[in-house]
């Protein structure tokens, strides 16, 4: 429990000179440090960095050896569907258009230097973010400098009660970093996302008419969610099945010819799948966790990262938090506690609150960027392959030491961003349910067992199945009607994502790049779009990076001298 305290509150740092001069009862909790930093005991605490290395080292090899089999098992499904995704199906990566104009385009290829930095829009891009960015900022500590931030809550403009919960968390917002990716993205995308956010949202105004929302869970969003993603994994993996089909044969085989140049032969891919979801079960062993629940857990989670890698790959992601909020609901759907055991469901909702509302997500879609500019500018295969891992495990050391070190060092109740240290109680609310299910379940076996001629009684349609299954059948539908009728416009990542709180960020930044892309294009055509405007927003993504570079190294100074008031890059 010190540990965990020491955590939430931070500790004092004393000398241990200092510590050795204070009674007894007045050392607890506290942080002690040599005398002498410059010496091999003074950069061993450096490199702790606060932290209770032995307390905390078999918990981050637990969670650590989690995330690589999820991950692992990602990577080996990404590398069996490059080929037919940035081959056969031509998708231009738009999340990595930034880092492929600034590091290679047309005059790359003759040996000159990129052409993006001797570009001038770029330049300004990059001063405008710059200075835009910076006076937010400003404004922040100044009050007196105008406030140049564009952020609308549409609720204080629609107050009629009858509305429901529509307007609620609704914003039109604009981010430099947001708007910059969003422009690189398709219109068709961009315009579905926007009208489908409209469309979820409208969700509540229904309810509220209808008495829906007399039910607190309606309108059952993370199961819209849930449903969405398997719906969309399905008819994706229905569309490419020749190519399937064909890896397949090819790994059985052992035919390298087919799978030349990717990252691992297909064999290997296909290997290392298996491999993965068995190390899944192993862990669970490992942890006194039910097998075949953990089983159902990672295929579960993996097939969220192939969706995650797809709508990357194709529509491109300005930002996270764009999976199910909460993953465990999958399991609580397939019958929860009564089926999986507590222990599974608790690490499964524990899972969750980590990997499903974050950032986690958007290393799948990296993934393939990784693999297919890797291909574009000869990287070797095997290097590709070392290179995720090394990123995995360098993000859980790094990220770790980081997270550890400043909430050791400040307290983590001293935090702005609490989403860590909160006791997300809106999760083990879905768990107590489950547990009160389980609990009836085993009353109605027990009063059945007593008499068996009566039959339980029928609990009737679960609103909670009702939704999923129909999310994951909308989802079908709408990317059948995109695959056979070429004039279908709306992209079914507009479903997939609206109700995610991705879409309450970038809805407002995702309508303005639709806008502006729409009027460029309309008046310059399509030539003035990558020559002029994709320039621009290269700089103003760079200029926005920059920005927020500076204001965390002046937020760390503040912290460093003792203030905790400091601008927050992202507010919800």
């Amino acid at each position: 429990m010190a540990v965990l305290e020491g955590l939430y509150r931070g500790k004092q740092e004393v000398t241990a000179s200092q510590y050795a001069a204070l009674p007894v009862e007045q050392r607890a909790n506290l942080i002690v440090k040599p005398d002498h930093m410059w010496s091999v005991a003074g950069v061993r605490f450096l490199l702790a960095g606060y932290i209770p290395v032995a307390d905390w080292a078999m918990p981050v090899l637990v969670w650590t050896l989690f995330v690589l089999v999820v991950l692992t098992a990602i990577l080996a499904l990404n590398i069996l569907m490059r080929r037919q995704w940035l081959d056969s199906e031509r998708f231009q990566l738009p999340a990595a258009r930034v880092p492929a104009a600034l590091l290679d385009d047309e005059g790359a290829e003759t040996g000159s230097f990129p052409a993006i930095w001797s570009n001038r829009l770029m330049y300004v891009g990059f001063a405008v973010a710059l200075a835009w960015v910076m006076l937010k900022a400003w404004h922040f500590y100044n009050p007196k400098v105008p406030d140049v931030a564009v952020k609308v809550f549409l609720q204080e403009y629609f107050t009629d009660p009858s509305w429901g919960q529509m307007w609620s968390r609704w914003r039109f917002e604009i981010e430099g970093i947001f708007l910059a990716m969003c422009v690189f993205m398709e219109l068709n995308v961009l315009l579905s996302l926007v009208l489908g956010y409209v469309a979820f949202r409208g969700l509540y105004w229904v309810g509220e008419v209808s008495g829906l929302t007399i039910d607190p869970n309606y309108p059952y969003a993370g199961e819209q969610t849930i449903g969405a993603y398997l719906g969309y994994a399905a008819i994706l993996l229905v569309f490419a099945r020749k190519h399937v089909w064909r890896a397949v044969k090819a790994a059985a085989r052992g035919d390298r010819a087919e799978s030349a140049g990717e990252a691992l032969s297909y064999r290997g891919a296909l290997a290392l799948l298996i491999l993965s979801v068995a190390g899944g079960v192993a862990w669970a062993r490992w942890m006194g966790i039910a097998p075949w629940s953990m089983l159902v857990f990672v295929v579960f989670l993996v097939t969220i990262g192939l969706v995650a890698s797809r709508i990357r790959a194709e529509c491109g992601t300005p930002w996270g938090y764009f999976a199910p909020p909460n993953l465990a609901l999958f399991m609580g759907l397939l019958g929860g506690v009564w089926r999986f055991g507590a222990e599974a469901m608790i690490f499964c909702y524990i899972a969750s609150f980590m990997l499903g509302p974050t950032v986690f997500y958007l290393i799948p879609g990296a993934q393939m960027e990784l693999l297919g500019l890797g291909r574009r500018w000869n990287v070797r295969p095997r290097d590709l392959v070392v290179c995720a891992t090394l990123g995995v495990l360098g993000g859980m050391a790094i990220g770790g030491w980081v997270f550890l070190s400043n909430a050791y060092a400040m307290g983590g109740d001293t935090s702005r961003y609490q989403w860590a240290f909160d006791t997300k109680w809106w999760y083990f609310f879905s768990y107590n349910q489950d547990v009160a299910v389980a609990n009836n379940n085993f009353l109605v076996q027990g009063a059945s067992a007593a008499a068996p001629g009566q039959a339980a009684a029928h609990s009737g349609l679960n609103p909670a199945w009702l939704a999923t299954g129909l999310a994951a059948a909308v989802a079908m539908g709408l990317a059948a009607l995109r695959q056979f009728f070429s004039g279908f416009w709306f992209h079914p990542v507009g479903f997939v994502l609206s109700s995610t709180n991705f879409m309450d960020y970038i809805w407002g930044s995702a309508l303005t790049a639709w806008v502006v892309r729409s009027v460029v294009l309309r008046l310059g055509g399509a030539a003035t779009v990558r020559n002029k405007l994709q320039p621009f927003f290269v700089g103003v993504f760079l200029g926005t990076c920059s920005a927020y570079l500076l204001i965390l190294i002046h937020s760390a100074y503040l912290r460093a001298i003792g203030l905790e008031t400091i601008y927050p890059i992202l507010t919800p």
